[in-house]
């Protein structure tokens, strides 16, 4: 029998990302497979989403085009509207605020377990 302890793991992107943004790992996988593969990869106790507003987000990172960052933040905001597990953390603001919010939500997440 397998036990898992308790371990705290930090991924950055994990799977989310193969269903958010698919071109940047170049996958094309029929939506069939990637939701299999979603089904039986190792769920998080807690997600962090991190972003803003796109335009924001874009002028910072311009490697792609206003649209897709307004695609995959609504993609995440989505995410964080449908799993009780993800929690949104704005990223167009004082960064200082930023990881005090990402705090916040853990001390309380860990508070839960």
């Amino acid at each position: 029998m397998l036990r898992r302890g308790d371990t705290i793991c930090i991924f950055d992107r994990y799977f989310y990302d193969v269903k958010i943004d698919p071109m940047r790992l170049r996958i094309k996988l029929p939506q069939i497979v990637i939701r299999g593969i979603f089904l039986m990869a190792p769920s998080p106790s807690v997600v962090l989403c991190l972003g803003g507003n796109p335009k924001i987000l874009y002028e910072r990172k311009p490697e792609t085009s206003l649209e897709e960052v307004t695609r995959q933040v609504s993609q995440l905001e989505n995410l964080v509207e449908n799993d009780v597990k993800a929690h949104w953390v704005r990223t167009d603001q004082d960064i200082a605020q930023s990881v005090d919010d990402v705090m916040a939500i853990i001390e309380k997440e860990l508070t839960i377990i």
